[in-house]
C-alpha cells in the first residue's frame, strides 16, 4: 500500500500539464525531486513518482527550452507563489515545434513511491484571479 502524504509536505517545483490545476510537474518531498501525475483525470490524486537520472536530464532539458522559448510562468517559489512571466506567443513554436512528441516524462518510466491528494485547489493562488 501506498504512503498518502500530505499536500503541506510537498513543494511543488513547476508544472507540465494543467487543467484547473497542476495535473503533472515536478515536486519536492523529504528534500528530493519527484515527478507527480494525476491518477485519474479531475479527481486531485497525484503519484508521486521517482525518476532515473537520465529521464530527469531529458526533463529538464525540456523544461529549460520551456522556460526559455515559452515562460517561466509555470514555476513555483518556495511559498508555493507561482513567478515568472509568458513569453510572447511568437517564440513559443521554438519550444513545441522541438518537443511536442515528448512533452514530459512517461509517468510509468519510474516507481511510484507515494501519493498525495488535495480536495480543494484553494493552495493555488494566481495573481489576478477570482481564487
Amino acid at each position: 500500500m501506498l504512503e498518502t502524504v500530505p499536500r503541506a509536505d510537498v513543494r511543488l517545483l513547476y508544472y507540465a500539464d494543467f487543467w484547473d490545476y497542476p495535473c503533472s510537474g515536478a515536486l519536492l518531498w523529504r528534500g528530493r525531486r519527484y515527478w507527480f501525475n494525476e491518477v485519474e483525470w479531475d479527481t486531485g490524486v497525484f503519484d508521486i513518482i521517482e525518476l532515473s537520472d537520465q529521464v530527469w536530464a531529458v526533463e529538464d532539458a525540456r523544461h529549460a527550452d520551456f522556460r526559455r522559448f515559452v515562460g517561466s510562468h509555470t514555476d513555483f517559489d518556495e511559498t508555493g507563489a507561482e513567478v515568472g512571466q509568458e513569453h510572447p506567443s511568437a517564440q513559443h513554436s521554438r519550444y513545441y515545434d522541438t518537443w511536442l512528441h515528448d512533452p514530459e516524462p512517461d509517468p510509468h518510466s519510474g516507481r511510484v513511491v507515494a501519493r498525495w491528494r488535495f480536495d480543494d485547489a484553494s493552495w493555488l493562488v494566481v495573481e489576478g484571479s477570482d481564487a
